[in-house]
């Protein structure tokens, strides 16, 4: 059974929905610094679960580990260059300290390494669906609980 691309894209409104109501919620009551980190952590680990139990054997039974060490040294890469862009765009310290000694934080990092996560997701679930309807399936439900909790997490940062 193929996936139609209506199909794919109602999918993917499931992880949108997700983040919102995270969003929403931590309007209402936002999470302490523990239990937004240990979240954060345990949702990281459910897409790392999804990706290395259903994409590597795929692309390992291929024979072809040139692509699998291009792909993880590319990503390795995006990684460090997100972290350089986002270290750029947090003001300095000693530049935003507050009267009381609390140094605000500046939305505009939070908010570009954010939208660099949602588009890499994105992409994660394109090739998820590339790969097979299970495993792009798969893809959107990991994905779903780490945006519900990016939502949640992002609009406690900001509020």
């Amino acid at each position: 059974m193929t996936t139609s691309l209506t199909q794919i894209l109602l999918l993917t409104l499931i992880p949108v929905a997700a983040t919102i109501l995270g969003g929403v919620s931590a309007s209402f009551r936002p999470p302490g610094a523990r239990l937004r980190s240990f979240v954060q952590h345990f949702a990281a680990g459910v897409v790392f679960a999804a990706v290395a139990g259903e994409l590597l054997p795929q692309i390992t039974a291929e024979h072809q580990p040139l692509g699998v060490v291009t792909g993880f040294a590319l990503g390795v890469g995006v990684m460090l260059a997100v972290r350089a862009l986002v270290g750029r765009l947090e003001p300095e310290e000693e530049e935003t300290e507050a009267a009381d000694g609390d140094a605000p934080r500046s939305a505009t990092g939070l908010l570009a390494a954010v939208g660099i996560d949602i588009l890499i997701d994105g992409l994660l679930i394109g090739v998820g669906f590339a790969a097979g309807e299970r495993v792009g399936t798969l893809l959107v439900v990991a994905l779903t609980l780490e945006l519900l909790f990016l939502g949640l997490s992002v609009a406690a940062s900001l509020g």
